[in-house]
């Protein structure tokens, strides 16, 4: 089912996950293993001709039917959550067209939380060397993940355009954030799968969602051609 913005809601809470530096955070989401899960291909303006950045290759335990698709919403209404994927590699330049259609589903919807998803290059031994840190903006902390300062400095078209657009709104939102360094094309390595793995293990814990990490790792990755990626304005939460 294609659908607009204005044709559907969201459940109170809301996952959003995008192609980061290892696509990490789409191939945790994209791996969701729930039986009553609804599946949702969304049309965004200007991305009508955009191709999936993660496509399961023949050895994925999951059918690709109605999944894996560049712009997915997955109902989750038994858990009151809902995912939402942008599987695309979205230029700099349009990021803002991306942010703002995902803030008008926010909005139309009246969610009351957001989890934004996120594995982004950054040195991790000035914050405590941890594996993963949670950033809130407007709201409480879920986690007891270690805290990143709000003058530490990002490099990321599509998540500095959401925490504006968040701030803006007042929206309650928490960052999972992820250490990592940009990955190769093809299945995910080591680290990327220890990124979603941990990804994976959290939202469990915070929302009882299950996931097949099975499917992540047959998720292959076409990699980020966007010239633009490399004049992602820095953003200090």
């Amino acid at each position: 089912m294609i659908l607009y913005a204005h044709d559907m809601l969201l459940e109170k809470t809301v996952i959003v996950a995008y192609t980061d530096i290892e696509a990490g955070g789409s191939r945790a989401l994209l791996a969701l293993d729930e039986e009553n899960a609804e599946y949702k291909t969304l049309t965004i303006d200007y991305f009508n001709d955009a191709s999936k950045a993660s496509s399961p290759d023949e050895s994925c335990p999951a059918s690709a039917v109605g999944r894996f698709q560049p712009f997915q919403v997955i109902n989750c209404s038994h858990r009151q959550v809902s995912c939402v994927i942008l599987n695309a590699v979205i230029p700099g330049r349009q990021c803002h067209l991306a942010a703002d259609f995902i803030m008008e589903l926010i909005a139309e919807s009246s969610v009351e939380r957001v989890v934004i998803l996120s594995v982004l290059h950054f040195d991790s031994s000035l914050y405590g060397s941890q594996n993963i840190y949670e950033y809130p903006l407007s709201a409480s902390k879920l986690t007891a993940y270690s805290s990143l300062p709000d003058t530490m400095p990002f490099v990321d078209s599509f998540l500095a355009m959401m925490i504006q657009m968040m701030k803006v709104e007042g929206v309650a939102t928490n960052l999972l954030i992820i250490p990592g360094y940009r990955a190769k094309e093809g299945l995910a390595g080591h680290s990327t799968v220890t990124s979603i793995s941990q990804f994976h293990g959290t939202l469990g814990q915070l929302f009882g969602l299950k996931f097949n990490i099975d499917i992540s790792k047959h998720l292959m990755y076409k990699g980020n051609n966007d010239a633009d990626d490399d004049l992602a304005p820095f953003i200090y939460l």
